[in-house]
């Protein structure tokens, strides 16, 4: 299930999480289906089309009801979806575009195990593979097919709390318990100094980094959710259906404007990269680097200098902006930033969708207009202009696909800041191989790492990522590099701010969003 904006403290609620414990969705709102029905859905996801005669959204996002198999449009197209859910009671429904799957009576997105299969079924239909989620119960490599004809998963079973499988053994409390042979372990224990220790005695040089929100809190990046913070607040005044409308595509083409305010306190250049992002760069200077995989949207890795070779910037990026269409007859004037802040965007039914020209702007052409409180609008087309962050109803970038093979040579991984529950980013950890070395740093344990891991290979560093990227710097001998490079760095972004050549920042990341396919 491809969700997406991650930005900011996570553990304040700067970010988009699915619900893990929908009730609808467990309580039988997701049907549970045979083989030859999760093979008709992979062939739904080819044709895509609403069931509601005569409606014209074959170009708009589509969802499929997982209780009937009925597909409909975009609540916030013709709402044949929402009409159906109302009529029907059935609460879950699958995004034909991005695969996320929202629950009607929750208001919320979710992830839970059931809905596994039909999002396999679904993938496979798009891509001729299956969704990462299944490969990682199927305990199968991360890159490539893996089959040559779709085999669909059965419905997981989920275990009622304090429920045993049927057959298990009751256990002996006076039982001797085998430990495990320390031979057999990858780490001599779960302390990031163990972890040091293996990645100079086995000299790695294929470390995979994925960040979280964690590593930009010291950058003061602001709250979004917490009340009275501003950003949420501002927000509350346009009557969001839900709170992630703003980061909803489809809500966004009939209402940009919310989006836009939002951006305009996020919008690099207003913060400045942390310890954590230049020891990312350290690894990458000192041949450790096999790739970044990152959540975040900041920017900060490229203000940062980490090259775009290096950089899979799973939810997108404000680095770039790309024309994504618009509907024959507007919704607001947007022509200035003095739009009816009153209208409701459902009480005017949008005519036909104008396709995108596919014309892709520069950072600092949306910034301006931004800042300036206009809607960006192509000059092409007059399409509406979006910075190239994912949506809801967006698939992830290619690139993110693309550099997944990666993880199969990675010799060792460091996960930090992350909390590891937006999807398939949170899946990420489990495609390194079985014996290579994980680090988490974190301010709490997240995803499956263990503190006390059996087969040695996982090791947890509690606390802040700053914190733990200068611990193992030192850990790993790089401790008087790592803070020259901090320092210098500081110093070579304030003076070029402080000299007027903030151009030079845009430059650089532009030059970065050109060189992406490397």
């Amino acid at each position: 299930m491809e969700l997406t904006v991650s930005f900011g403290n996570e553990e304040e609620g700067f970010a988009v999480y699915p619900k893990t414990d929908c009730p609808h969705a467990k309580n039988g709102g997701i049907q549970r289906l045979g083989s030859k029905e999760l093979q008709a859905i992979a062939r739904l996801a080819t044709t895509n089309t609403c069931n509601t005669a005569n409606c014209a959204t074959e170009s708009i996002e589509n969802w499929l009801c997982l209780k009937c198999n009925f597909v409909g449009c975009s609540r916030y197209q013709l709402s044949h979806l929402l009409n159906h859910n109302s009529e029907t009671a059935h609460p879950i429904a699958a995004s034909f575009t991005d695969l996320s799957v929202f629950c009607y009576e929750c208001e919320d997105y979710i992830q839970v195990r059931e809905m596994i299969p039909v999002v396999d079924a679904l993938h496979w239909g798009k891509f001729g593979e299956r969704h990462p989620m299944a490969k990682a119960h199927l305990g199968q490599p991360a890159g490539g097919s893996s089959s040559s004809s779709y085999a669909p998963l059965e419905l997981l079973d989920v275990e009622e709390e304090g429920e045993e499988e049927e057959g298990a053994e009751e256990s002996d409390g006076n039982k001797d318990v085998e430990e495990p042979a320390t031979s057999n372990r990858v780490l001599r224990d779960s302390s990031i100094e163990a972890f040091a220790e293996y990645i100079k005695s086995n000299k790695c040089k294929k470390i995979m980094v994925l960040t979280g929100a964690g590593i930009s809190t010291s950058a003061g990046i602001p709250d979004f959710r917490t009340p009275g913070s501003g950003l949420y607040d501002n927000l509350q005044k346009y009557n969001l259906p839900t709170p992630q409308a703003v980061f909803d595509i489809n809500y966004f083409r009939v209402n940009p404007k919310p989006f836009f305010l939002l951006a305009k306190e996020l919008y690099p250049g207003n913060f400045n990269p942390t310890p954590s992002h230049y020891f990312i760069k350290l690894l990458a200077e000192q041949n450790l680097l096999l790739r970044n995989f990152t959540q975040n949207i900041d920017t900060l890795e490229r203000v940062a200098g980490i090259s775009p070779e290096y950089l899979v910037e799973a939810h997108g990026s404000f680095g770039a902006a790309s024309c994504v269409g618009h509907f024959s007859k507007a919704i607001f004037d947007t022509t200035d930033g003095n739009e009816d802040d009153e209208a409701d965007p459902a009480d005017d039914v949008p005519e036909t969708w104008i396709k995108s020209c596919g014309r892709v702007f520069t950072q600092e052409w949306v910034k301006e207009r931004v800042f300036a409180n206009v809607i960006p609008r192509c000059p092409d087309c007059n399409g509406l202009v979006k910075p190239d962050i994912v949506f809801f109803g967006e698939a992830l970038p290619d690139r993110f696909r693309e550099c997944l093979a990666d993880f199969s040579d990675a010799d060792a991984l460091i996960v930090m800041g992350s909390s590891l529950i937006v999807t398939p980013f949170a899946l990420l950890p489990d495609f390194v191989g079985g014996r290579v070395p994980r680090l988490l740093i974190n301010r709490e344990v997240a995803g499956n790492f263990l503190e006390d891991d059996e087969n040695g290979r996982d090791s947890v560093f509690l606390g802040d990522c700053d914190a733990g990227c200068a611990k193992l710097a030192e850990l790993l001998g790089l401790e008087k590099e790592f803070e020259k490079l901090v320092k210098g760095e500081h110093v070579r972004i304030e003076s070029e701010k402080g000299s007027g050549q903030e151009n030079k920042l845009e430059a650089e990341v532009e030059t970065g969003i050109a060189n992406l396919r490397i």
